[in-house]
């Protein structure tokens, strides 16, 4: 995250950036600065802070179960990093059957909504409705070593989410990456207001 020079010389706290703020605490640091525009850039120092930070904001703003905020900040990305898909896959779902039922819209968006939210949140490398020349990919998500390509459909089958990537050729665009691809079809059930299949 980029912040201004002049954001770390305001001490109004009704005024003041989040950011400095975090920088002071310890939770953020100095990555590198831009002299020309005279802007910092500032990142978590590591991993374990990055999971610390995320796993607080997942328990205040979320309002989720202990168990389960840990299981985001901690297991999620780790499964991730390591291609480990079906932990991710369970964890989401262990995730989203924490969401109150009431509040929960039959609509495909809106289960893509907290994924992206939730992946974003970790520091995940994400797009959500990533334009390609072909189409728009739901949700992909990259590290050093992986691309995942997921679909979503709601009421329908994982299977017919997988013919989409293919079909539509989503993953073209990192052909040459030499990154290993993990399609992810997922089909999102609306009674039981979770995942109800998905395939790889």
């Amino acid at each position: 995250m980029r912040v201004g020079y002049e954001d770390f010389r305001k001490y109004d706290i009704e005024t003041m950036r989040a950011e400095p703020l975090l920088y002071q605490s310890g939770y953020l640091t100095i990555k590198d600065y831009n002299e020309e525009r005279n802007i910092f850039i500032l990142d978590y120092p590591n991993d374990e802070v990055r999971a610390s930070f995320s796993q607080a904001l997942i328990k205040q703003y979320l309002q989720i179960p202990e168990n389960t905020s840990h299981s985001l900040s901690v297991k999620l990305p780790d499964a991730l990093y390591d291609g480990d898909v079906d932990t991710a896959m369970n964890t989401l779902k262990s995730f989203l059957a924490s969401i109150p039922y009431d509040i929960i819209k039959e609509r495909e968006n809106y289960y893509e909504t907290p994924i992206h939210l939730i992946f974003t949140m970790l520091g995940l490398n994400c797009r959500s409705e990533a334009r390609i020349a072909s189409w728009r990919i739901d949700t992909l998500v990259e590290t050093k070593r992986f691309v995942y390509c997921f679909e979503f459909k709601l009421n329908g089958t994982a299977e017919e989410a997988l013919e989409q990537i293919d079909t539509k050729d989503y993953l073209l665009p990192w052909a040459g990456s030499g990154k290993q691809f993990f399609k992810v079809g997922v089909n999102f059930d609306y009674d039981k207001r979770n995942i109800g299949e998905w395939k790889l």
